[in-house]
C-alpha cells in the first residue's frame, strides 16, 4: 500500500517506484476529490516522468476528475501557481526533487480555493502566463537600467527556459548552461550545492562582472555565485524569499542588485 505523507511519496525508479504504485498513489489522491474537480498535473525532467504523469491522468479520468497536463516538464513552483490561479482543487507533481536521477516521487498540492470545475484533459503551456506573473512582482525598470550580466544553470531540470528568458526580456545579458533535458542530470544530484556548481563558477569567472544562479531540478531551491566565485545558498536570503519558488527568488535578488549594486550580496 502506498501512503502519501506530508511531503508525498518518493522511491527508487523500477524498484518501488513503478507504474502500478504510481497508479495506487493517484487512486489515493482521487479518493480525496470529487467528479469534475480540476487538477493540475506537472512533472520534472527525470526518466519516464511524463509517462508516470500520463498514468496519473488516466486514473483521474476514470474517476471523472478533469486534468490540465503541460506540454513538457515544468517547475514545481509553476504547478503551485497554476493551482491557485486556476482555482483548481489541487495539483500532482511527479518529481524526485533534488535527489539523484534514480529516484522519483509523487506530491499532492491541495488547492486553497473553492475548486474550479473541469471535464476531460486539456494540454497547456504555462510559461508565458507564469513569466507575466513574475514580471509584475519586481521593478522591471530598475533591472533594465542595470543591464546585468547573468549566467543561469537550471541543472538540466524543469526550470530551464524560465529565469533566463525573463532576464533577457528585461535587458540582462544572459548565458544559460546545462539547459537541455538530461534524465541523468549530468551524473550528479540536481541540487545547487557548491560541490555541484563547478561549471557555473567557471562560467561566471570567465564573464567579468557577472552573477551566477543555479536552480534545483524542480526549481524550488537555488544558489547564487558572486562575481569573485563566492557561493551563496538559498538560506542566506531566507528573510525575504518566498518559500518553494527558486525562480522568483533569483529574480528578486536580481532586482536588489539592480537597485543597490553587487555589494548587496555581502551586506544584505
Amino acid at each position: 500500500m502506498i501512503t502519501l505523507g506530508k511531503d508525498g511519496w518518493t522511491a527508487k525508479i523500477s524498484e518501488e517506484f513503478t507504474f502500478d504504485n504510481v497508479r495506487a498513489a493517484a487512486q489515493e489522491i482521487a479518493g480525496t476529490l470529487k467528479p469534475n474537480d480540476a487538477l493540475v498535473i506537472g512533472y520534472d525532467s527525470r526518466f519516464l516522468a511524463e509517462k508516470f504523469a500520463d498514468e496519473v491522468v488516466k486514473v483521474m479520468a476514470a474517476a471523472g476528475i478533469g486534468c490540465y497536463l503541460p506540454e513538457r516538464d515544468i517547475p514545481l513552483p509553476v504547478v503551485i501557481w497554476e493551482v491557485g490561479d486556476r482555482g483548481a482543487a489541487g495539483g500532482v507533481m511527479i518529481s524526485g526533487g533534488s535527489l539523484t536521477s534514480d529516484f522519483c516521487g509523487v506530491k499532492f498540492i491541495k488547492g486553497q480555493g473553492a475548486g474550479g470545475k473541469k471535464q476531460g484533459i486539456e494540454h497547456f503551456e504555462p510559461r508565458e502566463r507564469y513569466l507575466k506573473y513574475l514580471e509584475g512582482s519586481v521593478d522591471v525598470n530598475a533591472i533594465k537600467k542595470a543591464k546585468l550580466k547573468v549566467v543561469v544553470d537550471p541543472m538540466y531540470g524543469s526550470g530551464r527556459g524560465y529565469l533566463d528568458r525573463l532576464l533577457q526580456q528585461m535587458g540582462c545579458e544572459v548565458e544559460e548552461i546545462n539547459n537541455y533535458r538530461d534524465v541523468l542530470f549530468g551524473g550528479v544530484a540536481p541540487e545547487p550545492a557548491e560541490k555541484n556548481l563547478a561549471e557555473l563558477k567557471s562560467q561566471v569567472a570567465a564573464s567579468k562582472n557577472a552573477l551566477g544562479f543555479a536552480l534545483s531540478g524542480e526549481a524550488t531551491d537555488f544558489a547564487v555565485i558572486g562575481g569573485s566565485g563566492q557561493y551563496y545558498p538559498a538560506a542566506n536570503f531566507a528573510k525575504f524569499i518566498k518559500p518553494l519558488d527558486g525562480i522568483l527568488a533569483c529574480l528578486l535578488i536580481v532586482e536588489k542588485i539592480a537597485q543597490r549594486g553587487y555589494n548587496w550580496l555581502e551586506v544584505h
